[in-house]
């Protein structure tokens, strides 16, 4: 009887105990699979797991530094954590992947060694191309095997043939682990003498560091056919230069950008090889002196391309062409021919631009000098009409003279930015929270570093009243750099029937350069 009073009184005093206290739970974390790939560039580890409560992911470089950390809620979560920057190496090493529960204590660690990407040259052929008796080496075929295990990202290239050299940036391409990738690059080595049929070939990453060497011997090379173009310019013109096939399917298989400052096509800079041997070949078939002369014989060429719409029904509809497509296609309208002449023109070192005008572009050209008859046309640069021929610079068609609504976007070392997103994701949580996540990348498509970068999200009404704006300045953005950005906004509690609309904004030195907004309202 007694041990029953004794035991009852001790249930009593437990249960007066744990009345006022909370059962801490423990929060499970499991770890589901875990994969290295690429994602659009960026090298990536792509983690699945489950958590059971509140968890905060963090991995951790070699060298200490945290590559990431993020907050969970219970459940199953697919999630891309980035290695390093816009297709650079990964550093080897042991990465830390830890998750903690929200009373900070471990409860998942794994440490992963990784040895790094490990490139060699497999196989190499080589295209030649026939000019009068000679057959010279224009484009190689390499075979890349990755037998590491994390992605490799060739950036460029330098070979050599005799005395003859090269240098040419690749076009973007990952070699994922335990996998082979061919590349091709447009590699003009102009000794098609037997006894050099040797070729040195060295491959760099983006930071300049060699990640292979090797000595091929050429045994055979296929025969390119030419792209021919006829014209009259002060005298029958015939130009022939190789068919790159593979180049132009390249550029046909981009996306457009949805900007209207066109030199983005013109900055892009995997083609500067191909226009610059495209530009030689041009000037070898007319002596030409002064800078007038060499600028309308260049132009020349361009106007002698067939002019046709992109949509025969639809005279305002715009589709420009990188270069190597209008010489592919032999037609272009105004803008792709500008884009063209731009491209040439540039890589002579003169000063350009685009010049959008009311259902139009041209091309402005700045000389220090001036020429007879004619004036500036804009911002001191003269007027060059590309879709017709004998349309000398200088000389502007009737139907332009006079206008003030032109647009001049300079084709020179300065950046131009741009944002998309990769995802947008609205979190609703349970302690209240609610809130939109976008990932976004930022490029930098232009041709010189770019500084005093800021983005801005925020939520716009009917009336285009801002709610809960967010803010963070982005550090310099090298040209043809990208960069992963997220930002969080709240979605406000407090508007009208009508909702509002997220909106990201890209900014440089103050001034809005591009902006982005949801399709769907919110709340």
């Amino acid at each position: 009887m007694q041990v029953g009073k004794t035991l009852l009184l001790a249930i009593l005093l437990l249960s007066s105990i744990f009345s006022g206290c909370t059962f801490l739970r423990q929060t499970h974390f499991t770890l589901l699979s875990v994969v290295v790939d690429d994602d659009q560039g960026f090298p990536r580890m792509s983690v699945q797991f489950n958590t059971s409560d509140i968890a905060v992911l963090t991995l951790t470089s070699p060298a200490g530094s945290v590559l990431f950390t993020e907050t969970y809620y219970a459940g199953i979560h697919n999630e891309s954590i980035y290695f390093s920057g816009y297709r650079t190496t990964i550093l080897p090493g042991i990465y830390r992947l830890e998750a903690v529960d929200s009373s900070k204590q471990t409860i998942f660690e794994n440490k992963v060694s990784y040895l790094g990407d490990n490139l060699s040259l497999t196989s190499l052929s080589v295209d030649g191309w026939s000019k009068k008796t000679s057959s010279p080496i224009v484009t190689l075929h390499l075979n890349l095997v990755n037998s590491g295990d994390l992605p490799a990202y060739p950036h460029r290239l330098t070979v050599m043939q005799g005395s003859s050299a090269e240098e040419v940036i690749l076009l973007p391409t990952v070699v994922l682990p335990t996998s082979t990738q061919q590349i091709t690059c447009f590699v003009p080595l102009l000794d098609p003498s037997p006894e050099t049929n040797q070729l040195r070939i060295s491959l760099f990453d983006s930071s300049g560091t060699v990640r292979f060497q090797s000595n091929h011997t050429v045994m055979k090379r296929n025969q390119l056919t030419s792209w021919e173009y006829t014209w009259y310019y002060l005298g029958t013109h015939t130009l022939k230069i190789p068919q790159v096939d593979w180049f132009s399917d390249y550029y046909k298989s981009l996306d457009r950008f949805d900007l209207i400052d066109y030199a983005v096509y013109v900055f892009e800079p995997y083609d500067d090889r191909y226009i610059q041997f495209l530009v030689d070949q041009i000037l070898l078939l007319k002596d030409v002196k002064t800078d007038v002369e060499k600028i309308n014989f260049v132009a020349s060429f361009v106007q002698s391309i067939e002019y046709k719409n992109d949509d025969p029904e639809n005279e305002s509809y715009e589709y420009p062409r990188y270069p190597l497509e209008t010489l592919d296609d032999k037609q272009g309208d105004c803008e792709d021919k500008a884009i063209l002449t731009a491209a040439l023109l540039e890589n002579l070192g003169y000063n350009v631009s685009l010049l959008r005008l009311p259902q139009h572009m041209a091309v402005g050209v700045h000389l220090n000098e001036t020429i007879p008859l004619y004036s500036y046309y804009i911002d001191e640069y003269y007027f060059l009409e590309t879709t017709t021929l004998h349309m000398t610079l200088g000389k502007v068609p009737p139907e332009y003279e006079g206008l003030t609504n032109i647009s001049v976007y300079p084709v020179s070392s300065r950046p131009l930015l741009l944002h998309l997103w990769k995802n947008a994701t609205r979190f609703t949580v349970s302690n209240g929270d609610d809130y939109v996540s976008v990932q976004m990348i930022l490029e930098n498509l232009g041709g010189e570093t770019s500084a005093n970068i800021e983005v801005r999200g925020a939520f716009y009404d009917t009336m285009s009243r801002i709610y809960n704006q967010e803010t963070t300045m982005i550090s310099p953005l090298a040209a043809g750099e990208k960069r992963l950005v997220k930002l969080s906004v709240d979605v406000p509690t407090t508007v009208g029937e009508q909702g509002t609309t997220l909106k990201t904004q890209l900014y440089i030195n103050g001034v809005m350069v591009n902006s982005r907004e949801s399709t769907s309202r919110f709340p």
